[in-house]
């Protein structure tokens, strides 16, 4: 038991100096993250043979810890993505959005905000944030108002996004295939809470910010819907219209993924554009552009915990969990709100979302795939919220609000600062985590 535990201690240590590493961005997180992984499995296989005795654990065992259906979705996806970015589609879209409001400063905000929402909800946020984030600092400057009420609204639209489907984000994939969550799932718990969190924010923001501004001119608007022609961005008109229908029908592959895997979808949807379509760029050329230190970061971080199945450290995480509990499910609820949720600021969402999802299924007792009992359900969400919502305190915790701050920088959009932001992003958690428990807590009494 004592070999054991040093051998638990051992795989902890490099774990916890994987995390150390990611938080450090000027370094390769791909490659020293592979390299810490590779000496985990090494040694878990030699000390599970040599010291255990367990001459029946060969290496595929740990590869096969690896869940190759997210990798593959996240690779595709982000090829999709780009194809569609060529022709501008979600540009366009924006500027009919834009057209639409006429200019008018609180419809822009809101119907934009829940645009952006929606879209997240199918989309990766880097690269929503990428398209719409310019266009809104450009239509405020035509209108002559402030763009910070704008990009607080979308920004945080865009996190709320993650509550719509399992494909949302990276963290939302790597939860939903560990419990077999369907898009009916995230719908049935989620939808209410999102649209009461989505309702303050944005009347908050617009009370606050936004009716305080005076209204633009006749002119300003005239000039706006001038200059906002969504028309000049088609090149190629029937091109156009195809690259349209293709979004629509991933989109639509990915909502009845029940039937049809999710990874599949992509992978038939981004080698037809590519290969039928003829894109600018070929696959391989795509390829290139995927963010593969993320791809490796999440590679390692499910060797790493296959060492830790293996040689029992989950089981003992688990463990010291239901003891700290009592296997009191309020108190666990808590202490997963809380505990994701910092971890997700501070250190890695991705993290946060495969360990503690394997942690879960250790502590559920009879679980079944795809249909968790009440209180699992309830343990679950907290999770989801404490990883997607709360788990953005600070800026870093997500890309495409760092994002956000560098497209505010390089337009030079007045007051709006890593400060400022910050202070935001920590109210929007701190209020997501708070409503979220509560929310919780209502289903608890109701079921």
């Amino acid at each position: 038991m004592a070999l054991q535990f040093i051998a638990q201690l051992v795989i902890l240590g490099l774990f916890i100096l994987m995390t150390i590493i990611f938080s450090i961005k000027k370094l390769d997180i791909g490659a020293y993250s592979i390299v810490i992984a590779f000496i985990a499995v090494v040694f878990t296989l030699l000390w599970e043979k040599q010291v255990n005795g367990n001459t029946t654990i060969v290496e595929a065992e740990f590869f096969g810890k690896i869940n190759y259906q997210v990798i593959l979705y996240l690779i595709f996806m982000e090829i999709v993505i780009f194809a569609l970015r060529e022709q501008r589609i979600f540009q366009w879209l924006s500027l009919k959005i834009i057209r639409a409001t006429k200019g008018n400063p609180r419809s822009f905000f809101y119907v934009m905000s829940i645009v952006a929402t929606i879209l997240s909800g199918f989309m990766e946020d880097v690269s929503l944030a990428i398209i719409i984030i310019p266009l809104v600092i450009r239509t405020c400057r035509v209108l002559e108002i402030k763009a910070k009420p704008y990009i607080l609204g979308i920004s945080f639209s865009i996190i709320l996004g993650n509550l719509l489907s399992p494909f949302a984000a990276g963290t939302n994939i790597i939860i939903a295939d560990a419990f077999d969550l369907n898009i009916g799932w995230f719908l049935t718990y989620f939808i209410a809470l999102l649209i009461i969190i989505e309702t303050i924010v944005l009347v908050f923001i617009d009370l606050t910010m936004i009716k305080k501004q005076a209204p633009p001119s006749e002119r300003q608007k005239t000039i706006l819907l001038e200059i906002m022609n969504p028309d000049l961005l088609i090149s190629e008109k029937y091109k156009f219209v195809r690259y349209l229908a293709y979004f629509i029908i991933t989109i639509t592959g990915l909502v009845f993924s029940y039937y049809f895997p999710a990874y599949i979808v992509v992978m038939i949807a981004s080698v037809f554009l590519c290969l039928v379509e003829r894109t600018k760029h070929s696959l391989s050329d795509y390829f290139d552009d995927v963010d593969w230190k993320l791809i490796l970061f999440l590679v390692s971080i499910f060797l790493m915990i296959g060492c830790m199945e293996i040689n029992g450290t989950i089981s003992t995480i688990s463990n010291f969990v239901n003891s700290i509990t009592g296997e009191n499910p309020i108190l666990t609820i808590i202490i997963i709100l809380v505990v994701s949720s910092i971890i997700s600021s501070f250190i890695s969402k991705s993290l946060m979302a495969i360990t503690f999802s394997t942690v879960l299924l250790q502590i559920f007792i009879g679980f079944t795939p795809g249909a968790p009992t009440i209180d699992q359900t309830l343990q679950i969400m907290a999770l989801i919220i404490g990883v997607a919502l709360a788990g953005n305190l600070i800026p870093p915790a997500a890309t495409h609000l760092l994002k956000t701050i560098e497209i505010a920088e390089e337009n030079f959009v007045q007051g709006f600062s890593f400060r400022y932001f910050t202070k935001y992003t920590a109210l929007f958690s701190g209020l997501t985590m708070i409503l979220g428990f509560g929310y919780i807590m209502l289903i608890m009494v109701i079921f």
